[in-house]
């Protein structure tokens, strides 16, 4: 079993809970963004534990909650304390960012509280994750395309340069919000004397994986943290380059994505840059695990019976019925079926625990209200529109 050394993590704010903020109670560990910057940002960016009644064949399980207890129902609260917080403190009052659903909804409702201006840039399929009442068209300019996601990080890029405006959030912004997990996963470990041989996510860019592992690195430097659960990277069937490449390093036949439709929009990341797949690589090899695909019929086989043992500790599945009913988010479901045939593969093995993220925006009905964009995009050349977005913003 993995464990912690009986070190004790100094930098905690015992004023605030975990479950009120994960960035409060562990903010003084952020590099370079003033803690009173976090103060002044956060609303609410709550993490659990949840452990699931049932064992899975012998592995018992449990629900690494980043959304239930959030501000907008998802994990990128945290992301957008940050990122918001290192604006004021730089005195940047404007900015671009793309987003496929999760950070739209967390960067304009934070944004619109310190009365920052933003260009946001999302794929067509996401628009039912984007919420017209986190979104404040006061603030948030919103242009949706109708391009695939490398032009639409290239148009992204394009209208920061042209506009003299930075992208949002950086790499660092992500790894500091996602390193404050390691954190509290170390103190609810020390406290309840649970250890985790592994830990479960969905991949789209890493930047969660990336930046929990930071965050371990830091603990083993200060606090001891002795050996870190190894890493289950799930991905689905149709979009899945860091299951390649890891079968890649093992020798192993590279999976071709094919037609499969996408399960979850939000993981989009079809072509990573090569220091993700590095980094990716060093974690599995320093920490040990593997990365995994879900095909379509797993996530047919299993979804149903993921979401009666979510109700099972209270967690519901939203859904929105904006243009049709649709499930929000799928990212948690396809980690948890991952941890299901991954047991009934061998990889994981019985007796061991298992934390899974589970990530997923988690909205209520009243949440989910409809929304429309100022702008649609079809053509990253279109001069016309790109004139008119910056007129918006300027």
């Amino acid at each position: 079993m993995n464990h912690l050394k009986k070190e004790e993590v100094t930098f905690v704010n015992q004023k605030f809970s975990s479950e009120d903020s994960v960035v409060l109670r562990f903010g003084q560990n952020v590099q370079n963004i003033p803690y009173d910057y976090l103060q002044r940002v956060s609303i609410k960016e709550g993490v659990r534990i949840i452990d699931l009644p049932d064992t899975i064949s012998g592995v018992r399980v449990a629900l690494l909650d980043l959304s239930s207890l959030s501000k907008t129902g998802t994990f990128k609260d945290c992301l957008a304390t940050i990122t918001i917080s290192d604006c004021l403190a730089k005195d940047i009052k404007k900015y671009v960012y793309q987003s496929s659903g999760n950070t739209g909804n967390a960067l304009a409702a934070y944004s619109a509280r310190h009365n920052l201006k933003s260009i946001l840039l999302y794929p067509s399929n996401s628009r039912y994750k984007l919420g017209a009442n986190f979104i404040d068209k006061r603030y948030t300019t919103t242009v949706e395309c109708n391009v695939p996601e490398p032009q639409i990080k290239e148009l992204a890029k394009n209208i920061s340069e042209n506009l003299n405006l930075p992208l949002m959030p950086t790499f660092e912004h992500q790894i500091q919000s996602n390193k404050l997990r390691a954190y509290f996963i170390a103190e609810y470990c020390r406290s309840t004397k649970k250890y985790f041989d592994w830990h479960v996510q969905s991949l789209s860019s890493g930047y969660g994986i990336f930046g929990f592992y930071r965050g371990l690195e830091e603990l083993n430097n200060n606090f001891g943290f002795t050996k870190p659960p190894k890493l289950l990277g799930i991905q689905q069937e149709s979009i899945h380059p860091f299951v390649n490449d890891y079968r890649k390093q093992i020798n192993l036949e590279e999976i071709p994505e094919g037609k499969a439709p996408t399960i979850e929009p939000t993981l989009f990341r079809r072509n990573p840059p090569e220091e993700f797949l590095k980094l990716m690589r060093h974690i599995v090899k320093q920490h040990g695990g593997t990365i995994e695909m879900i095909t379509n019929k797993q996530y047919r086989q299993f979804r149903d019976k993921v979401i009666d043992m979510l109700k099972q500790v209270n967690i519901e599945i939203s859904f929105t019925n904006i243009p049709e009913k649709e499930m929000i988010e799928k990212a948690g479901l396809l980690a948890l079926i991952g941890t299901m045939t991954a047991v009934k593969s061998k990889i994981i093995k019985s007796g061991e625990r298992v934390l899974v993220a589970f990530t997923g925006g988690i909205r209520k009905a009243n949440d989910i209200t409809n929304f429309e964009p100022d702008f649609v995009i079809s053509d990253i050349n279109d001069t016309y529109t790109l004139h008119n977005i910056k007129e918006k913003i300027l």
